[in-house]
């Protein structure tokens, strides 16, 4: 009887780690990061296709290296994360750091392993990803604008892979900078929560180099120019389909709302209830998703 509670409580122990693995991984960012290189696939062949086996393994790259970022990031952010998200799996000490990197190094080699599958373009593009987390966490992020610069930066490779995958070269212009604008905006706005940890490391943020409200207006100044050259990408070359894009210039007018909405209303603000706040948030991404999506039929 002892040695079976023995094995149950050692079952236990084993899932708890094994979750706390994945956890470190943080599964919502990795499948953005997959979801995204599909996009950009749809966007080069012009149609929705989830069978093809080359963009599945593209897509199975994106997620492991962004899983690389997550937990290389967690690994050497630890003295900021004690402060501000204590309950990740390095500070509440479910993992060591030597786990953590342990597990980011073999991450990474299998992300360069199946990035051999390709062609140079798509290997070169994983490289440089891959580079950019790197100089990212060693010493980009420490560096107010440029940090959030390269985060959305590294966030627009998976739909840049998904493209080159389908046989295309670079995305559109106005589509790439309405994205970059928007991602960068949602960056900039979130300094104001990662304040007092980015106080506490010695870091210079936009939140702590100009305040608040400066931060506040700058995010949704740039947000607000990303969604408005969304709105208006059909004239860049696309007036045929205008019509066909009134749905999207709806949602992108929705978008622009709750934007402006969620900026104003600060994170200690006491009007807006937190889990008010969190549905308004995840509406806004669903709306921005369905208005890229609708892209793979009107460009």
């Amino acid at each position: 009887m002892k040695d079976c509670d023995y094995l149950l409580v050692k079952d236990k122990a084993f899932f708890h780690k094994l979750y706390a693995f994945i956890i470190l991984t943080r599964p919502n960012i990795c499948i953005l990061g997959f979801t995204g290189v599909y996009f950009g696939y749809w966007l080069g062949i012009h149609q929705v296709d989830f069978l093809n086996s080359t963009c599945l393994i593209g897509a199975l790259i994106a997620m492991l290296a962004v899983a690389f970022g997550n937990i290389i990031n967690d690994v050497l952010d630890y003295d900021n994360d004690l402060i501000i998200y204590p309950s990740r799996p390095i500070p509440s000490q479910k993992i060591t750091q030597k786990e953590g990197a342990l597990f980011a190094g073999i991450i990474m080699c299998l992300t360069m392993l199946l990035s051999c599958v390709f062609h140079s373009a798509v290997f070169i593009l994983v490289l440089l990803g891959l580079s950019l987390l790197i100089i990212y966490d060693l010493w980009v992020k420490k560096l107010p604008f440029f940090g959030n610069l390269v985060v959305a930066i590294l966030s627009l490779l998976p739909i840049q892979i998904g493209n080159t995958i389908a046989g295309k070269g670079s995305l559109p212009i106005p589509f790439t900078v309405a994205l970059l604008m928007y991602i960068l905006a949602r960056e900039i706005f979130n300094t104001i929560y990662d304040g007092p940890g980015d106080l506490a490391a010695g870091r210079y943020s936009v939140f702590i180099c100009f305040g608040k409200k400066t931060t506040q207006i700058f995010s949704l100044v740039i947000g607000s120019i990303g969604a408005l050259l969304l709105l208006f990408y059909p004239i860049f070359g696309y007036v045929r389909h205008i019509l066909a894009y009134q749905a999207n210039i709806i949602l992108v007018l929705i978008l622009l709302g709750i934007v402006s909405f969620l900026v104003f209303f600060s994170p200690d603000h006491k009007f807006l209830k937190p889990q008010y706040k969190v549905l308004l948030t995840y509406l806004m991404r669903s709306i921005f998703i369905v208005s890229c999506i609708s892209f793979v039929w009107t460009i």
